[in-house]
């Protein structure tokens, strides 16, 4: 599960959170994670969380009355996750799309061992 850090969720004035609602595994590739906050129209907000769950890979963790919504983007590839990040910024409401933070796994299907 994606963490919010309580500073950003205080920044932000978060009162939503939202359960994660999709899961998407990519074994045996290269996984392309990525968090966002989008900048909506706050009379669109509700319609675009909706329209954004429909989105391969993308989740919506939490939003404010005002319109701002954190995702995490899951995808196979940059260019994927490129076009997926062009998609939400067409999206009727969308003011602005904010890449937070971005990694790469060479191996998403292998665990972490334990630090010691």
């Amino acid at each position: 599960m994606f963490f919010i850090p309580l500073s950003l969720k205080l920044a932000l004035g978060i009162k939503n959170h939202f359960p994660r609602l999709t899961r998407t595994t990519i074994e045996g590739c290269v996984l392309n994670i990525s968090s966002a906050i989008v900048y909506a129209k706050s009379e669109h907000e509700p319609a675009l969380r909706a329209q954004l769950l429909q989105v391969t890979g993308v989740e919506v963790h939490a939003s404010t009355d005002d319109g701002k919504m954190i995702i995490t983007i899951e995808s196979e590839s940059d260019r994927t996750a490129v076009n997926t990040y062009e998609a939400i910024e067409r999206m009727e409401g969308v003011l602005s799309v904010a890449m937070i933070f971005q990694q790469t796994e060479s191996h998403p299907d292998q665990e972490l061992l334990k630090c010691k």
